[in-house]
């Protein structure tokens, strides 16, 4: 019973501690996450040679930090563009909207026009709508930080094995620890890579069918579509959700709309169940439960970022409780089939 006790004191102590070092912490996890998929770069930039010549470790890193730079530059410009853009256009949404369900007051017998207009009255879609898309732009907000916690994991990452013999200078000790690292390593990179691909294939074909139906702003909803993808079970259902919304109040139209919810849907379905599945095969071996439950955790402590990366979370807390007699039982639960990293 003290044992209990004491495991839930300490649990409430490191939500404590998560919660109020947010600013920190938050940063530090998506640039661990974004090692993880320069890790994988590096390994296909140590193969590229020219006349026998292999490039040196310090040019593969630094064109990998100078690639993350720029994309964080790029997408920064286009995500502050897309929400002025959208916000000067929300005055014109909303008044298609209104016309739009105007056009049901035929209903005289049910005074539906009244209660729509009561509706609107009470809805502030401008308000609501910039909300929502300041609260994708917090994304990039710390943008700065990231960079800085990610440049000092590359230049930190050539001396951390030696500090780790430091640590453990016993043989057996440090077999352990490699263990669960490489255990980490492979599983976060092939996750996290393997992830990224069927995201930007998501995005991507979004792309071209939110462009060819006429959305505007199409390049962001794609972004979004790409960005929402990591978040699993309910990103998809949010990535498809937001441009079907736009369309219906740009056109003012249930027809482009439903359009776009096929199109996008369609795309959704083929590359999550059909696609990604054969990429990744049997390697996620995460209950569905505590999919669910995680996401719900992080997205409560961190918001939509803490959904993003509640799964690269709670892979790397499987292989390191698989490694403990005392936690081996709760990477069990974490499991789909009770089979652990490592273990027979």
């Amino acid at each position: 019973m003290q044992n209990y006790t004491f495991g839930l004191i300490a649990f409430i102590a490191v939500v404590f501690i998560l919660y109020i070092a947010k600013s920190l912490l938050l940063p530090l996890s998506i640039a661990i996450i974004l090692w993880f998929l320069i890790k994988e770069l590096l390994r296909y930039l140590a193969k590229i040679h020219f006349k026998g010549k292999y490039l040196p470790t310090w040019t593969q890193k630094l064109f990998a930090f100078a690639l993350v730079l720029l994309s964080f530059f790029a997408l920064s410009r286009i995500v502050s563009s897309s929400i002025v853009g959208i916000n000067e256009q929300l005055p014109l949404y909303e008044k298609n909207l209104k016309n739009l369900l105007g056009q049901y007051s035929f209903l005289e017998q049910i005074d539906f026009n009244s209660w729509i207009q009561n509706a609107l009255d009470s809805l502030d879609l401008s308000s609501s709508i910039s909300y929502a898309l300041n609260s994708i732009s917090t994304i990039f907000s710390n943008a700065i930080l990231v960079l800085l916690y990610l440049l000092f994991i590359l230049l930190e990452s050539a001396s951390f094995s030696k500090k780790l013999q430091s640590i453990y200078p016993k043989s057996k000790d440090q077999s352990n620890l490699n263990f669960i690292l490489e255990n980490i390593d492979k599983s976060m990179s092939s996750y996290i890579s393997l992830k990224t691909v069927t995201s930007l294939i998501t995005g991507f074909l979004s792309y071209l069918a939110l462009k060819i139906i006429g959305v505007d702003f199409a390049f962001f909803w794609a972004f979004l579509i790409f960005l929402l993808n990591y978040i699993p079970t309910i990103g998809s259902l949010l990535a498809t959700g937001f441009p079907v919304l736009l369309a219906f109040v740009q056109f003012a139209s249930f027809t482009p709309a439903l359009i776009v919810l096929a199109s996008v849907g369609a795309i959704q379905f083929l590359v999550g169940n059909l696609l990604e599945p054969k990429l990744m095969g049997t390697s996620l071996n995460v209950s569905p439960l505590i999919v669910l439950i995680s996401l719900a955790f992080w997205g409560w402590l961190w918001g939509i970022v803490g959904m993003i990366i509640s799964m690269p979370i709670t892979i790397m807390m499987i292989i390191v409780f698989a490694q403990f007699e005392s936690t081996r039982w709760m990477a069990i639960i974490l499991s789909a089939d009770g089979k652990l990293p490592g273990k027979k």
